[in-house]
This record gives structure tokens, sequence and C-alpha cells, in this order.
């Protein structure tokens, strides 16, 4: 383990990561909560884990965007086949994100259209 590191170097950490995992727990407390992280792990331009609830809403950013791949905590063999593959793509030098469409989740888009929607625009 680590211990403590800055933020700078926990985002050169996941630049450099192969896989990067996220997970949430399924409480009332969670539901509809989009974590700053996910938008980090987007620009870190590595393959995204997700494991949390049905109908998570990070998991339909995940998609959308098409930078990892999402997960119900009871998907065992789903996760198992999805790691198994992205570990032979890794040896193979083919593990990335060739076609994320991370754009319109850059904090300046995201701004904008916050902006347009305060502005009625």
């Amino acid at each position: 383990l680590l211990g403590y590191i800055s933020h700078e170097e926990a985002l050169q950490y996941q630049k450099r990561s192969q896989v990067l995992l996220l997970v949430e727990i399924n409480t009332e407390e969670t539901q509809g909560i989009i974590p700053g992280k996910v938008f980090e792990y987007m620009a870190a331009k590595r393959p995204i884990l997700g494991v949390g609830p049905e109908n998570w809403e990070v998991g339909r950013l995940i998609t959308e965007s098409n930078t990892g791949q999402t997960y119900d905590y009871e998907q065992y063999e789903a996760l198992k086949e999805v790691l198994l593959q992205w570990f032979r793509d890794y040896k193979m030098g083919k593990l990335g994100l060739s076609d994320a469409k991370v754009e319109p989740y850059h904090r300046r888009e995201l701004t904008r259209k916050l902006a347009e929607y305060l502005t009625w625009e």
C-alpha cells in the first residue's frame, strides 16, 4: 500500500494503471450520485471496471462513453470473463480505449451545459 498520496500523484497512478476499478454500494443515499472520480477515470483513458447496483447512473455513463464495462454485484461469471479478456488484451499489448467518447464529460462541456440550464437558453 502507498499510504497517503497527493491528488496529482493519484491522477498519475490512474494514467499508468492497466484497469481502473470503481465500486459503489447500493444504498438509498448513493442513488443518483455520480462521484467525481468517474470523470478522472475517463480522463485517464484506461478501461474502467464498474461494479455497482442495477440501473446505476455511473454504469450508464461508462456505457455511453465506451470507457469500460459495468456489472451488478451478482454477475460473477461476466466479471470473470471481462477480466480474463482484458488480461489477454494486456498480454498482446492491446488493452486500452480506442473509441472512447469522453468529450461530453469534460469539465468545460459539463459547465457549459449547466450554464445553459441555469440561464434557460
